[in-house]
């Protein structure tokens, strides 16, 4: 018998008036108000993200959270910098801390939103993750001191700088997003959350948080979360954002792979009645085949068949569909364009997947990013969706 309550969750949505920047963010405590702290505030031209983690479980570290709360809110009304700020809050609460024996993890982003460049600073939090819209790449920003309440011992650590492009996404995060255990013992980790990352990162920002908890969910499997759960999430209005986004997460096996395959058509019918899209049978019927073939792809010679996840995303363009599929299995070996473009008489038992994947869309692309691999199949509508 499950004794665990449901938990709270407390969402936030925002964007600027002009739809430049956007941002979401997500707190599940395990408790009615739990240790971890979600701040943001936009006071033009300036957007202040924290996240931050009480050590501790109970009524204690939701007190001191209150506290935060509020020396965070205090710092931003005479500082401007993160660096700044971080100094001012562990001034305010450093001696407090000690005293009590309690240590404060917490990461600070200070964006300016004309303009693009941005301040960071973390005492001794999970390190946030910078996903450059170009490549992509991913700049990982670390610690740069302590914790509040761990006596400093020198000179307060640097602060980060630098400058959003478009389509730049920037999370931060507290450790119940990658310390959860599933039933054999193994941790989701940062690299599965990067894997999630990746794999949702031009979808909009409401989709990007959801596939993370889809694939946490997955990893507990049914599991209660063992700690409070932040996530926080900013994006710069890329120059062609995607209308839709519809994540997934799967375990590489066949009866997922026909699962997934299914929800997706779903999602691509709905979003057709939803837009007035008139499209033909033929348009389904050759996305299905191309979704289940790439996957099946993955779970034969990506995996060989080991149980680990595939994500993906659905997008929705107002001239195409787009899906994006990462793993993190053995790279694709061979000349990519030979096995689309020229097969054998008869199908081959290797490769014969991906020329019926490209005769069923019109791109089909490959990349080995970060030992991971992702797959882009593209295929566009006879009429564009109209504004």
């Amino acid at each position: 018998m499950n004794t665990h309550s449901k938990p709270h969750r407390h969402v936030c949505h925002g964007q600027t008036q002009e739809a430049s920047w956007g941002w979401t963010g997500i707190r599940r405590p395990l408790e009615a108000d739990g240790g971890d702290v979600c701040l943001v505030q936009h006071r033009p031209p300036w957007l202040y993200l924290a996240v931050a983690d009480i050590a501790g479980k109970g009524k204690e570290p939701a007190r001191w959270a209150a506290q935060l709360q509020a020396a965070l809110t205090q710092a931003l009304d005479r500082e401007a910098s993160a660096a700044a700020i971080l100094q001012a809050v562990r001034r305010a609460m450093g001696p407090r801390l000690a005293e009590a024996d309690i240590f404060i993890t917490l990461a600070l982003a200070v964006v300016n939103l004309e303009d693009g460049t941005f301040s960071y600073a973390n005492a001794g939090h999970a390190a946030a993750y910078l996903l450059r819209a170009q490549g992509p790449q991913v700049e990982r920003l670390p610690a740069t001191e302590v914790p509040l309440g761990v006596p400093l011992n020198g000179a307060p650590g640097q602060e980060r700088q630098g400058r959003f492009d478009p389509g730049d996404v920037l999370w931060l995060y507290s450790d119940g997003a990658t310390e959860i255990i599933d039933a054999s013992g193994h941790i989701f980790g940062r690299s599965g959350l990067l894997d999630v990352l990746l794999a949702a990162r031009e979808a909009p920002l409401p989709a990007q948080v959801q596939a993370v908890l889809r694939a946490l969910g997955l990893h507990r499997g049914g599991q209660p979360f063992p700690d409070d759960l932040t996530l926080l999430v900013l994006r710069r209005r890329p120059q062609q954002p995607a209308l839709e986004g519809f994540p997934f997460v799967i375990q590489a096996r066949y009866l997922h792979v026909r699962a997934a395959t299914q929800r997706v058509l779903r999602q691509m019918r709905l979003w057709a009645r939803r837009y007035n899209l008139d499209l033909p049978d033929t348009f389904f019927f050759r996305w299905e085949l191309a979704v289940s073939e790439i996957l099946t792809n993955i779970v034969q010679h990506a995996y060989n068949h080991q149980p680990e996840r595939i994500q993906g995303v659905l997008l929705l363009f107002p001239e195409a569909m787009v899906l994006d599929v990462w793993d993190a299995g053995a790279p694709f070996q061979g000349d990519l364009a030979v096995y689309l473009n020229q097969p054998d008489p008869f199908p081959r038992e290797k490769g014969y997947g991906l020329y019926l994947v490209h005769q069923s869309v019109d791109q089909v692309r490959y990349h080995r990013i970060l030992e991971r691999n992702w797959w882009r199949l593209r295929k566009a509508f006879p009429q564009p969706i109209s504004a």
